[in-house]
């Protein structure tokens, strides 16, 4: 039995991307690992055949797909936010889990994917125009803005509603609504119409996927649904608690305090990871 087939026997399945670095292959092998020591689901990694070279094996990985370079290298840089934009048109899932690789599972998530409908991402909150001053997103914060600037820019009805994601968990069915929504979303993000606070050097694809929602009147299934825990969240460290309340533990592009980083190591070195270690400051936002 190919592999391929192997993937399209089931119906749902785990996305990764792991490009350029081999910081990124590594800790999409170790999100890999930790999906596969609660669960059985298959994992298919997108990559551009780069940052592979220090993992012990690939034997974690259902399939890997090499993904085209058109939709990776984003002006002049290979760009791993702007693949996100893409992941649609890669999975070779009827329904799809996209997962960012800077965290770990926690516990057993196959039974929530029926409660997620046709879409879902990690939700913060969501806004109206009027709650424009109370909305504290630092891609627009910072780059002096509010939501009335976006209202403006991106020619919004009064009456839309803006949501915060966080593009950490998206999941999503294979329908005509969801393709034209990435469609628009990659649109978007190469289209951007307003200033922002970049990640690194990279225009952060949370942009595209709230803007595309708010246009196009498409929402995450369940308002604020939030699967991953972050310190963000209310540091507390204790791996007890967040398998109680989250499925995911995100560790938000290495930025994260000592404690996070001791619990990361710790649960890669006991599941048998030879890459376990968290570099810190892994910079897999910053390469050209």
């Amino acid at each position: 039995m190919s592999p391929l087939f192997f993937l399209h026997f089931f119906m749902y399945g785990i996305l990764l991307i792991a490009i350029n670095t081999n910081a990124y292959g590594e800790m999409a092998y170790n999100m890999a690992l930790s999906i596969k020591a609660y669960s059985k689901i298959p994992v298919c990694l997108l990559t551009d055949n780069n940052g592979l070279s220090s993992l012990p094996d690939k034997n974690n990985f259902d399939e890997i797909i090499n993904v085209d370079l058109q939709d990776v290298l984003h002006e002049g840089k290979m760009n791993p936010f702007f693949l996100k934009t893409n992941i649609y048109k890669y999975s070779p899932f009827e329904k799809t889990l996209y997962l960012d690789v800077d965290g770990f599972c926690v516990r057993d998530f196959t039974g929530i994917i029926e409660s997620l409908g046709d879409f879902q991402i990690h939700e913060v909150r969501r806004y109206k125009k009027e709650d424009h001053a109370r909305c504290s997103m630092v891609w627009t914060k910072n780059a002096g803005l509010t939501l009335r600037d976006l209202w403006q820019a991106y020619n919004l009805p009064d009456d839309a509603v803006y949501p915060e994601y966080n593009s950490s968990f998206i999941f999503f069915r294979k329908t005509e609504k969801n393709a034209a929504y990435f469609e628009k979303v990659r649109y978007n993000y190469i289209n951007k119409r307003s200033a922002y606070k970049d990640i690194g050097t990279f225009y952060p694809d949370e942009m595209a996927f709230n803007i595309t929602s708010a246009e196009m009147c498409h929402y995450s299934s369940i308002p604020g649904y939030r699967p991953i825990y972050f310190t963000w969240e209310g540091e507390v460290n204790d791996l007890g608690y967040i398998q109680k309340n989250y499925y995911f533990c995100g560790m938000a592009g290495g930025y994260q305090k000592g404690k996070m980083v001791r619990l990361y190591e710790g649960e890669m070195k006991r599941m048998g990871s030879l890459c376990y270690k968290f570099n810190q400051r892994a910079k897999i936002f910053f390469q050209k």
